[in-house]
């Protein structure tokens, strides 16, 4: 357990700064390091989204939204409000509930829910999942901890971000009964694209609210639309907390068109699911360099790059090879950009996304001139 101190923010994507600072050229590099469907989202839902009237303010009550994600979801339309893209409610949620307490924050984690305490005084603990146990959530020493701080707030994600391991419900449950005080935020953002799909209609206790986005399986993260699920008296106040309006009428008409594709996304899953296990594959057939691939349920995984010798032609500081050194390596000399994890707390580890299989083969080629290639000065 520790207290976290202040963070920055860091996530995958393109840095046009760093970018200029290499002279790139946005428009040559082949991203591994945010993880959107690469094959684009359904013509019905872009259909929606094109017929949103601009002209007229969106309905603030959504009936038609929550209605088709009540159906997906199997749970009644009170129990779901819509927000600006997962992280915009995740920063509700932690602003609102966490306020007496401290937030605990189950690690390595994606850095919103830290941030938003940050913002509003309120103290972050990062409870450690254990690299030897496989990442895996051991509820006994969580809740011990939420015990000992008095913790108000609980964030954990199910798949993890960046390990990609999967909480099961009955584990979550059986956190949140053990914890009758506290509410626990549940981060699904990558659900439906990992094995762990069907938890999705699974019921858990009323103390646990689930965060879901919509824009990663449906390749629409410049749009921000995402939904909770929660008890309906937490969604009613949760509703009177925030302002009216804040999902825009492009939003709520993806989110209403999402609720009728299904089947869409069962087959994108099985696809991306697996163009992921197929570089894994790849890459832990690379002879020689030093690369482990950590297992996951979804459609990134770790790579653990402590393994790395010199021969490996990376440059780091004090002439080692390391995760940093190589992700540099990869964008300023391939236009290849996958993601440093050490903002996650593991420097070793780099976070690599599934793509299509050119986009692959682009990376094998990356990785296997960079066993050659001379050390750069």
């Amino acid at each position: 357990m520790t207290i976290v101190p202040a963070i920055d923010r860091v996530h995958g994507g393109l840095d046009r700064t760093e970018l200029a600072a290499y002279g790139i050229d946005a428009e040559h590099v082949l991203d591994f390091s945010v993880n959107v469907n690469p094959y684009g989202g359904s013509p019905a839902l872009r259909e929606a989204i094109a017929r949103a009237r601009l002209d007229r303010y969106p309905d603030a009550r959504a009936p038609g939204p929550l209605s088709a994600l009540a159906a997906l979801w199997n749970v009644e339309p009170a129990r779901i409000a819509i927000g600006n893209g997962a992280a915009e409610l995740l920063w509700t949620l932690v602003g609102w509930l966490g306020r007496g307490g401290p937030l605990i924050t189950v690690e390595p984690a994606f850095c919103e829910p830290a941030l938003a305490a940050q913002a509003h005084g309120i103290p972050v603990i990062r409870h450690w999942l254990a690299w030897e146990r496989g990442f895996r959530l051991d509820v006994a020493p969580l809740v011990d901890t939420v015990r000992s701080c008095g913790a108000r707030v609980i964030y954990l994600a199910s798949p993890q971000n960046p390990t990609g391991v999967l909480i099961p419900p009955s584990t979550v449950a059986q956190a949140a009964a053990a914890c009758p005080g506290s509410t626990f935020i549940l981060d699904e953002a990558f659900l439906a694209l990992s094995d762990g799909h069907a938890h999705s209609r699974e019921r858990l206790p009323d103390n646990v609210v689930r965060v879901r986005s919509l824009t990663k399986e449906h390749a629409l993260p410049g749009l921000r639309v995402g939904a909770l699920v929660g008890a309906p008296s937490l969604v009613a106040e949760l509703e009177r907390a925030r302002p009216a309006w804040t999902v825009s009428a492009p939003a709520l008409a993806a989110a209403e068109a999402a609720g009728a594709e299904a089947a869409f996304v069962s087959a994108l899953r099985t696809r991306w699911l697996d163009d992921t296990r197929a570089l894994a594959s790849e890459i832990g057939g690379l002879a020689g360099f030093g690369l482990t691939v950590l297992p996951s349920s979804t459609v990134y995984f770790l790579l653990d790059a402590s393994g790395m010798d010199d021969a490996s032609g990376m440059d780091a500081a004090g002439g080692r090879s390391d995760a940093r050194a190589l992700r540099r390596y990869l964008l300023t000399r391939h236009g290849v950009l996958v993601r440093d994890c050490a903002s996650f707390g593991l420097p070793s580890c780099l976070r690599v996304g599934g793509r299509p299989p050119a986009d692959r083969a682009r990376l094998i080629s990356a990785l296997r001139a960079a066993r050659h290639e001379p050390r750069q000065p």
